[in-house]
């Protein structure tokens, strides 16, 4: 009685699932800037699962997708589009980058990544909304071999990256935007990959400068001075690598120390040197003692007409002032790549990085130089596969693009730079 009893349990889990299935969930966790690869196996061919992505930190965020397994009874995001969910399309890293919020904590955009910390996600498998499996994702910024120095030497003020090997390994400083303060996130991920990296800070930390404002152009010769002086670091040159006003800086190094700098990356960048930020007829940099010449901003408009403040200030200096501030990269003894979204709302980086590779062409630059342009992406070019914010909170900072644009725009723009590093 007892085997009929079990027989009639095995036989109704049968007609229920098609099978007993044993479910698994393979994850692998891996650097930041690579993707995670998830795979889930033993399930029935045809099979509706859900996988499900959450964040519990100070606010709660939350992504899933719900696959049909395939004709093997897997389930791999890589290679499969969801039938639903927070993300459409095939995307390997859809869960990663385009979570919601489901608490709210009015101080905090979720885009941003935690300084060096490892991110932990918990992963889980869902039938028929029963949790079946959990799995704890980590994605490092830091590689587990890759040694970090704080930087406070002769007026400094960075973070050192050195990748595990013998070396010497070709050098690269990464500097930050308008937000100021130490930036390390990209220069930790270009030690993954063998560089040895210099993320520098030159405002709003320490015993820096409060704002972007009369900053000297000395204080980065410094810096790449030290970091050619490192065993470690190849000699001949340091790539300079920045972002918005970093991007407009990058240009500037490299035309004014073209023996120093190897070349150049510059992403949402201008051409054209701006003010400093925030206050009217002051230099941003400055060189020898003296203002870099610079265009002013005789109004700044409401946030969401930044791009068409640039534009309108731009167009009505244009003669002596403008021609006296465009960044003469003509000097840059060394390649020069540049990263424009196309609908960037916080100044037109896609005209004035556009200003700085018309000069190139026009002085037949004898190194590479290319401009890429991603129409539909806006100001959020940077590390790929991070979260992608769709808060409401977040639209305050106006970067432009969508989501999805921006994603795709950091993914080909992030291999290009390591491609461009590994080729010069």
């Amino acid at each position: 009685m007892r085997r009929f009893l079990w027989f009639l349990v095995l036989l109704f889990l049968v007609i229920s699932n098609g099978n007993i299935n044993a479910y698994g969930l393979e994850v692998e966790s891996t650097s930041y800037d690579e993707p995670v690869k998830i795979k889930v196996t033993g399930c029935t061919p045809g099979e509706k699962i859900t996988l499900r992505l959450r964040a519990e930190l100070d606010y709660f965020l939350e992504s899933w997708a719900t696959f049909v397994a395939d004709d093997n009874g897997v389930i791999n995001p890589a290679q499969q589009s969801p039938l639903e969910g927070t993300y459409e399309g095939v995307e390997p890293m859809g869960l990663f980058m385009f979570m919601e919020e489901k608490a709210q904590n009015p101080d905090y955009c979720p885009e941003e990544i935690d300084p060096l910390e490892v991110t932990h996600r918990e992963l889980t498998l869902e039938v028929g909304g029963e949790q079946i499996a959990a799995r704890e994702v980590e994605r490092y910024l830091v590689g587990p071999k890759v040694e970090v120095q704080e930087i406070r030497e002769e007026g400094l003020v960075g973070t050192f990256f050195r990748p595990p090997g013998d070396g010497p390994f070709p050098a690269i400083m990464v500097l930050g935007g308008s937000g100021g303060g130490l930036n390390p996130q990209e220069a930790a991920l270009l030690a993954n990959h063998g560089y040895a990296t210099l993320a520098l800070a030159y405002f709003g930390t320490e015993d820096l400068p409060l704002n972007l404002q009369e900053i000297p152009l000395e204080y980065f010769a410094t810096a790449m001075a030290w970091l050619q002086g490192r065993n470690e670091a190849e000699k001949g040159g340091v790539f300079v690598r920045g972002g918005s006003r970093g991007g407009e800086l990058a240009l500037l190094l490299g035309s004014y120390f073209p023996e120093a700098v190897r070349g150049v990356i510059a992403s949402m960048a201008s051409g054209v040197v701006w003010q400093a930020v925030g206050q009217f007829d002051q230099p941003a940099w400055t060189y020898r003692e003296k203002p870099v010449p610079f265009v002013p901003i005789f109004t700044y408009g409401p946030a969401e007409s930044w791009r068409e403040t640039y534009i309108k200030n731009y167009d009505f200096y244009q003669g002596e002032v403008v021609e006296e501030a465009t960044i003469p990269v003509e000097d840059i003894k060394g390649p020069v790549l540049l990263v424009s979204g196309g609908d960037d709302k916080l100044w037109p980086a896609d005209k004035f990085a556009g200003i700085a590779e018309e000069r190139l062409g026009e002085h037949d630059h004898p190194y590479f130089f290319e401009h890429m342009v991603f129409p539909e992406a806006g100001h959020s070019l940077g590390v790929p596969y991070r979260l992608f914010c769709r808060s409401v909170r977040c639209e305050r900072y106006l970067r432009g693009g969508t989501p999805e644009a921006n994603a795709e725009a950091s993914e080909k723009a992030w291999q290009a730079m390591l491609d461009f590093l590994e080729e010069f």
